[in-house]
């Protein structure tokens, strides 16, 4: 008997659905959102993402990260124009050769070291560890340019790369145990 009530009381919790927002399509960090970007789903939640009754003040803002097709849109996702990208980030943009990096999406952590080739003064700059806020394909020979969301302390190390080598970063642990390049 007790089972009995004990699954009606979850079955009951499971039909209480509240509306809220989804991505309709991959969008990439400090995109404007428009009122197409979001839909309105209805799912269990308890709290954690925007309800559907917020679509007007979430129009306009910014992706404050990369967004993914059908993901329930967060509130710390989006964020008025001044906040992309956040204080203490900055985006760098890399020409990475065809070959040098395994296949990578958008909000992927990412580390990129450099290349075949040191600096004028033989030392070899230390790589940085980013989200990737776009990927354009440039051929399939030539390769790509991959746009990173990186502490603004890195971006003067990142501009300095020659020859770019990228790394996944497991999505798990962070511990770069991802394919490499």
């Amino acid at each position: 008997m007790a089972s009995a009530v004990g699954f009606a009381a979850l079955v009951g919790e499971a039909g209480d659905r509240r509306a809220v927002l989804a991505v309709t399509g991959d969008l990439p960090a400090g995109h404007v959102i428009a009122p197409g970007d979001l839909r309105e789903v209805r799912v269990a939640a308890d709290g954690g993402v925007v309800a559907a009754s917020e679509l007007r003040t979430v129009v306009g803002q910014l992706a404050a990260v990369p967004l993914t097709r059908g993901s329930l849109l967060a509130p710390g996702q989006v964020a008025g124009e001044a906040a992309y990208p956040p204080e203490g980030f900055s985006e760098v943009a890399f020409a990475v050769a065809a070959g040098d990096a395994p296949r990578v999406e958008r909000g992927q952590r990412v580390a990129v070291f450099p290349g075949r080739q040191a600096g004028e003064d033989g030392a070899v700059p230390g790589g940085v560890v980013g989200t990737v806020s776009e990927v354009a394909e440039v051929g399939s020979l030539t390769g790509m340019r991959l746009t990173l969301l990186v502490e603004s302390a890195a971006a003067e190390r990142a501009a300095v790369l020659s020859h770019p080598r990228v790394a996944v970063l497991s999505s798990q642990d962070g511990s770069g145990d991802g394919d490499e390049r």
